[in-house]
């Protein structure tokens, strides 16, 4: 079931793109940052699905003013405990701040 639920992450982090205003959480375990999407359990299942990823400003060069950021998937699963975070941002907000140097993210 896990690896199931797995093959829709790519489909949730194009989401977070086509949504920056998405709500995720930065963590306090080593800077991840959370997103979570809540859907129906399939087979008894966790409803709340994590996806923990990690975001770093690049060293490849983009053409104009854009910054490059690079965003790592660490891990994707089912959880039914709530994670501890620091503070919760829109995906957006938390991309500038990684790509300015700005507080935690």
């Amino acid at each position: 079931m896990r690896h199931e639920k797995t093959t829709l992450l790519t489909q949730m982090i194009e989401g977070l793109f086509a949504k920056p205003a998405s709500r995720v959480s930065l963590t306090m375990e080593n800077n991840w940052t959370v997103f979570h999407l809540y859907a129906e359990p399939e087979h008894q299942g966790d409803p709340r699905y994590c996806a923990f990823f990690r975001m770093r400003r690049s060293t490849v060069p983009l053409r104009g003013e854009q910054v490059p950021l690079e965003m790592f998937v660490e891990s994707g699963y089912g959880r039914s405990t709530r994670v501890k975070v620091l503070r919760h941002a829109p995906f957006g907000r938390v991309a500038e701040e990684t790509a300015f140097n700005v507080g935690q993210a």
